[in-house]
């Protein structure tokens, strides 16, 4: 039986095997080493502050009911996957609960076109825009990454161009729209 010293040692694959074996410590490891990279997926879909731990608890949850089901898949890709559907689902929960009047679609379509212009981004700068929105650092997102501090400033220079120019060529296609109305 492992210590909780050697469960920190350890990489995602052995504590998921422990974790299939319901070994709660194993999972408290896995919990406390991810926050950083999950909350930064559920923040690119634009989860409110106070949203952000909830989102965090229920994509954990997954991961300990789903555990089972762990292949041997490359742990943080499988983690994102989990991210990424509990995040949509939470955007489809609220988009049902609110006022269609009041709402009107705003947040959503805003949603959707960052989301758009993301995934047009190179796979890097992707990567690095998913783990920057959680840490709003670029030397922790560095860190996460595994990358130097400049080659990580070279990317968040790259996609904040990238973003930018699409942000204003989506906002040039709806403003003659907003006129007409």
């Amino acid at each position: 039986m492992r210590t909780k010293q050697s469960f920190d040692n350890a990489s995602d694959s052995e504590l998921m095997r422990a974790v299939q074996k319901c070994d709660q410590r194993a999972m408290m490891v896995l919990y406390k080493r991810h926050y950083a990279f999950v909350t930064a997926i559920l923040r690119t879909y634009c989860y409110a502050d106070d949203d952000i731990n909830r989102g965090y608890n229920a994509v954990m949850l997954k991961v300990w009911q789903e555990a089972s089901h762990y292949r041997r898949r490359h742990f943080l890709a499988w983690l994102h996957q989990l991210s990424r559907s509990q995040a949509k689902m939470f955007i489809t929960q609220q988009t049902a609960n609110s006022d269609p009047i009041e709402d009107a679609g705003q947040g959503l379509q805003r949603w959707y076109q960052t989301q758009q212009n993301i995934k047009r981004l190179p796979r890097k700068q992707r990567h690095f825009v998913e783990i920057y929105a959680g840490c709003a650092s670029v030397e922790k997102t560095a860190e996460i990454m595994g990358i130097n501090a400049d080659a990580a400033k070279l990317l968040c220079q790259k996609a904040r161009q990238f973003l930018q120019h699409n942000h204003v060529e989506h906002a040039d296609e709806q403003a003659p729209d907003e006129k007409s109305a």
